[in-house]
């Protein structure tokens, strides 16, 4: 499923980081694995729509809308080959915020039907991954497909994102630096 990329690779995966993905996947993640940020779900489901025979004039139905012409997206989209199949590791990610039902569930809704409700499609192995501080609380997950519940407890997998002690966030403010939204200042604050 991996087109042949040029020699230019924007960005690659720290070796930790790798190590850590494998151990979450249970398969190893090779170094130069494909890797974007922000990557669209419709580019996700045209890619595995046109598998093996990609033609730009080509016509696809779109009668179960999984083209929405959104920018909903994965913060990252690691892909690689490894015995044959294609995996797809779809990793949201939280660093200040907190997971809710409603935001999970949209997304899960959308991805149920790019694969089958099960671990493996055509060849192409999905996997979940959420990415945040602490571990999120338990997520309502009964309608999600079961690819994405992959852990013991029927919850997506899970990876702790470190975040430094000194976090900073950028702000409106007041001429006096005190955050209003509708001076025209801005200052980094700390978080």
């Amino acid at each position: 499923m991996l087109a042949s990329h040029s020699t230019i690779q924007l960005f690659e995966l720290g070796l930790p980081f790798r190590k850590t993905l494998s151990r979450t996947i249970g398969v190893e993640v090779p170094e130069g694995a494909f890797c974007a940020m922000d990557f669209h779900l419709d580019w996700i489901y045209a890619a595995l729509c046109a598998v093996g025979s990609p033609c730009i004039d080509d016509l696809y139905s779109n009668a179960v809308r999984h083209v929405q012409g959104q920018h909903e997206d994965v913060d990252l989209l690691v892909a690689f080959e490894s015995g044959g199949d294609t995996h797809l590791i779809l990793i949201e990610a939280k660093a200040t915020s907190s997971w809710t039902n409603k935001q999970a569930e949209s997304k899960a809704k959308r991805l149920r039907g790019f694969f089958a409700d099960q671990k493996e499609c055509k060849r192409v192995t999905p996997h979940f991954i959420l990415m945040s501080p602490k571990r999120p609380g338990k997520l309502t997950t009964g309608d999600w497909p079961a690819w994405m519940t992959a852990d013991q407890n029927d919850q997506p997998l899970w990876i702790e994102l470190p975040i430094p002690n000194d976090l900073q966030k950028v702000g409106l403010c007041d001429a006096a630096g005190i955050t209003n939204a509708k001076d025209g200042f801005w200052r980094i604050f700390k978080r």
